[in-house]
Parts: C-alpha cells; sequence; structure tokens
C-alpha cells in the first residue's frame, strides 16, 4: 500500500492552517520557546521535516534528539530515525543492518529471497543457479540469468501469465518481460481482483505508473 503521492497527503490541513502565525511568533522569541517547538513538531511539511519517499510518509530527524524509542527508532542517520546507526547500538551480538539490528547469519538458508550470508550479514546477490529460479517461479523452464534475475522462457504472450486479453507480461525475444499498465482501472483489477470493495481506503486509488515498474497504489493530492 502506499500512503502519499507528495509530501502534502502526509501532513494534517487543520494543523497546518496555523503554520503560518506559529512561523511569525517563532520568529520573534527563542528557539526553545513553545510557539518554535509547536511549529517544529506541527509544522512538518513547512518545515521538510517530513517527506514522501516511495509512496511512505517519511519524517526527516536531523538529530538523535528527534527520535524516540517510540518512532522508528532512537538514532538519527540520514535524515530518518533508525533502530541502530552501528553495531554497537545493538545487543545480543546483534549487527546494524539497514538501520535495523538483526542477527547475525550463519549461512544462506538463513537469509531470504536470492540473498547470501556473507560475513555473518545477508547481502543482495541474485539467483546463482537455474534451480533457485524454478524454486522462485514454480517454472521448471525457468533459468537464472547473467544479471542475477530469473528469466522465464516462452513462445507466446499467452505463456507469461496474462489475465484473457491483458498484456501486463508480453513474451519478448522469447522471456517473460513485464510491460506495464495502460490505465488505473485495469491497474486496480490486475492488484486486487474484482472483488476489492475493502482492500482501499477512502483516500486511495490504483495508479498506474511508468511502464516497466507495476501499478500502484496511491493517495489524490489535495
Amino acid at each position: 500500500m502506499v500512503e502519499c503521492s507528495s509530501a502534502s497527503d502526509c501532513c494534517d490541513v487543520a494543523v497546518a492552517a496555523d503554520c503560518a502565525a506559529l512561523r511569525d511568533l517563532c520568529a520573534l522569541q527563542k528557539p526553545t520557546s513553545d510557539a518554535c517547538v509547536r511549529y517544529r513538531t506541527q509544522c512538518a511539511c513547512e518545515t521538510g521535516a517530513v517527506d514522501c519517499e516511495l509512496g511512505s510518509c517519511v519524517f526527516r530527524c536531523s538529530s538523535d534528539k528527534e527520535c524516540t524509542s517510540t518512532s522508528a527508532g532512537r538514532h538519527c542517520t540520514g535524515g530518518k530515525c533508525v533502530q541502530c546507526a552501528t553495531d554497537t547500538d545493538c545487543a545480543d551480538g546483534k549487527q546494524c543492518v539497514n538501520g535495523a539490528c538483526q542477527p547475525g547469519c550463519t549461512n544462506d538458508g538463513d537469509c531470504s529471497g536470492f540473498d547470501r550470508c556473507v560475513e555473518a550479514r545477508c547481502v543482495a546477490s541474485g539467483c546463482q543457479v537455474d534451480r533457485e529460479c524454478v524454486a522462485a517461479t514454480r517454472n521448471v523452464d525457468a533459468r537464472c540469468g547473467t544479471d542475477g534475475k530469473c528469466i522465464v522462457p516462452c513462445e507466446t504472450d499467452l505463456e507469461c501469465g496474462n489475465p484473457t486479453s491483458y498484456t501486463f507480461f508480453s513474451c519478448i525475444e522469447k522471456e517473460c518481460t513485464y510491460v506495464g499498465c495502460e490505465s488505473d482501472k485495469d491497474c486496480r483489477i490486475f492488484l486486487f481482483g474484482t472483488s476489492d470493495a475493502s482492500t482501499l481506503g477512502p483516500k486511495q486509488h490504483a495508479v498506474c505508473k511508468d511502464r516497466g515498474l507495476i501499478g500502484d497504489v496511491t493517495k489524490p493530492a489535495r
């Protein structure tokens, strides 16, 4: 699910109405004043403290003090509140991987997908042998490409798992390739089927993105 299409989708319109007054009041007072604190915490969009990133609302921190144990984490790294910044922030021998404390792996079986265990860390590597792609795609003819991506061979579009009369996937140079959606409607049906009355919230709808990207769900701009 996608929460936003722009930073404005992440802000409370009612609160934002007071931001101009708070900003002017803060300019006349000390940074530690109540008005300044309220401006920084309530007017996230105007201060740039919140943004829409890959369809999710993210809080932009500037220091560890802005991160609490009830938020995404206690450490501010790259403008994001994360659980850890280094391995020393983790207990019980866990390692800091992408801002989260995780147990160190001991073999490739401890890692998800095609990730491999390298020096006790799960590292993205892609497929390595055809058998992995057969397991991933449930297609006995699938093979592992030189770029670490699985290739599903085909002769016609019908072999690529398309719904009847649709071409989300096409057989291009004898390989099943995702070619994109054509409208918001066919995108919604492709993602959720025809019985999706309770799937999306009142402010969410399916959006057909650029060809080559699978459609997603977003809020309308205010």
